[in-house]
């Protein structure tokens, strides 16, 4: 009866908040995620198309390697500490799920991101001059708010594939999933259109097949 108490105790699905104390790793890696984010957000005003080439790398190169690490080490630390598998107490209570002000400010700033990225692509011109240099060695000319577009895809994937890998190492399905959402990411919708740029062919992407373009 002890074990099937202890048992039933560790299975609890109490709406409480015993276990969201951050460590010092995680709180790290916000902070770092944090500055990366910042650097990345300032660059829509202080990189142009006279910023001095180092600048533009050492800025690039701090703002993403932040974000990454930052982002690394906060989700591998909070899964990795725990069990593997589902985590959804009080998920439908949190602010960012259950339409608080978290969920709808999150909502405004990707709707507003997405409206400039398709219509007024010249307002992100300091964010996409920021990707030069990573456009510059991987299609061989300069960025557009596309290329900036899919470098965000493809690390948000990545970084949320990694933090996935640890909250499901249990499931070898979930595993193999997961790793083919990345893979496919990373080479066929990244590098590979790429690659046809930088040999001056036209940049293919998955979305130009039927039936996701189908005219």
């Amino acid at each position: 009866m002890n074990d099937l108490t202890a048992n039933l105790s560790y299975e609890s699905h109490s709406l409480g908040h015993e276990g969201t104390r951050l460590s010092a790793i995680e709180k790290l890696g916000l902070a770092a995620a944090g500055v990366g984010i910042l650097l990345l957000a300032l660059a829509l005003f202080g990189v142009s198309e006279t910023t001095s080439p180092l600048t533009v790398q050492l800025w690039l190169a701090s703002a993403w390697g932040l974000t990454i690490a930052g982002g690394l080490a906060f989700g591998l630390k909070k899964h990795l500490k725990d069990r593997p598998g589902i985590r959804n107490h009080d998920k439908t209570r949190e602010s960012l799920t259950a339409r608080g002000a978290i969920g709808w400010t999150l909502a405004v700033v990707l709707t507003s991101f997405y409206i400039l990225l398709y219509w007024f692509g010249g307002a992100l011109e300091g964010l996409t001059r920021l990707h030069d240099p990573l456009s510059e060695l991987m299609r061989g000319k300069p960025a557009d708010q596309w290329f900036m577009y899919g470098t965000f895809y493809t690390m948000a994937i990545l970084i949320m594939g990694a933090k996935a890998l640890a909250k499901y190492r249990h499931s070898r399905y979930q595993l193999v999933r997961i790793c083919v959402i990345m893979l496919v990411q990373l080479s066929f919708a990244y590098m590979l259109p790429a690659l046809f740029a930088k040999l001056n062919e036209r940049e293919v992407y998955l979305s130009y097949l039927w039936p996701l373009a189908y005219d």
